[in-house]
């Protein structure tokens, strides 16, 4: 559900625990194991984890995750790295997450919406056969118009 903020059935059911490269949270498998601390590059090396940081002053949408084969459960963790503003005029960069085909399949549009920096946001779902995980970016505006984040996907086939 888009705008949806509450841990979900991968994170209580698939052992991810919610961390990132700018928090000391861990990542807990499903043994109840400690991954790492932080293990954002080695889950990006290993080909589980996909992302990186992103800014608002560009308008070029970004596959994060390519076209899958049958059924994925996605973990998405969005942190702002830079705080989402504007100059009075309403004008700052707009971040959604999609599926390829429903632009805010996992995070609408209007979700970082003045987010500070730091804030995270976490969404969980499913990325069914033959759907990809988009970063739709509408630019900023604006001389005074700020925002960046850092967005992790982590699939796992079903």
């Amino acid at each position: 559900m888009p705008g949806s903020h509450k841990k979900g059935p991968i994170v209580s059911e698939k052992g991810f625990s919610v961390g990132n490269k700018y928090s000391n949270t861990n990542i807990i498998n499903e043994e109840g194991k400690l991954v790492g601390a932080p293990v954002w590059d080695s889950l990006l090396s290993a080909g589980v984890g996909y992302g990186g940081d992103y800014a608002g002053d560009s308008g070029v949408n970004v596959d994060l995750v390519d076209t899958v084969s049958g059924d994925h459960d996605l973990l998405i963790v969005v942190t702002v790295t830079e705080a989402f503003a504007d100059d009075g005029s309403d004008d700052q960069a707009i971040f959604k997450l999609g599926d390829g085909t429903d632009a805010e399949a996992f995070m609408a549009g209007t979700v970082l919406n003045d987010a500070p920096l730091g804030y995270q946001f976490v969404y969980t779902g499913e990325l069914g056969d033959g759907k990809k995980l988009v970063l739709d970016r509408t630019v900023e505006q604006g001389a005074g118009c700020t925002g960046e984040a850092n967005i992790m996907a982590f699939v796992k086939a079903q």
